[in-house]
């Protein structure tokens, strides 16, 4: 058959066939359970005709909602402030509303300020970002995660992963001069008068 008609020849007694029927969803279909109704004629051996209507229901599942918007590596560059800060966004591009959005961040040999954030809900379109400061008293390469973790619209739990690489090229341990001044900075100040 072709379209939306199916055709067999002859279906013996006590015996069943097999009719696959491809489908596809817009990618902006409600996720939910649909009804497919199916019109079924047939004729017995005898001559006599059979209509009848089958319904069929069919769960339209979600595909990942949640997009995590972030770079594979993070190169390390302290800010005037004198912190190395990374950021990224989290981005509900699916047809339905997510709950219990919480995002973490990990890799070794690497400290966060804040390592986990919880936002809650995210309506379709919605979006956020994560920052933290990161610091390192080691140089190289660190691979690690970003990970997110929400319920879709069938209370299903989902999480979705991206590997990212944090290159620090020189240690970020912050050190007393990076944050507040020292001995040294607090006697120049205060004899000399001057910011040191």
């Amino acid at each position: 058959g072709s379209g939306s008609h199916f055709y067999r020849e002859e279906i013996l007694s006590a015996e069943s066939t097999t009719i696959e029927i491809p489908m596809v969803t817009s990618p902006n279909a409600e996720a939910k359970n649909y009804n497919l109704n199916l019109q079924l004629n047939c004729e017995s051996s005898g001559g006599s005709v059979y209509n009848f209507t089958e319904t069929v229901g069919i769960v339209i599942n979600e595909s990942e909602s949640l997009s995590i918007i972030a770079p594979d590596r993070f190169v390390l560059t302290e800010n005037d402030k004198g912190v190395t800060p990374i950021e990224f966004e989290i981005a509900n591009f699916g047809s339905n509303p997510v709950r219990g959005v919480q995002v973490s961040v990990s890799a070794e040999s690497v400290d966060f300020s804040k390592d986990y954030q919880y936002y809650g809900t995210f309506e379709k379109d919605d979006n956020d970002n994560f920052s933290a400061d990161v610091t390192t008293a080691e140089t190289g390469d660190f691979p690690g995660k970003i990970t997110v973790k929400y319920m879709d619209s069938f209370n299903n739990e989902r999480a979705i992963e991206k590997a990212i690489t944090i290159v620090s090229e020189e240690a970020t341990t912050p050190t007393a001069e990076s944050g507040e001044e020292n001995f040294f900075q607090k006697f120049l100040r205060i004899v000399f008068g001057i910011g040191a």
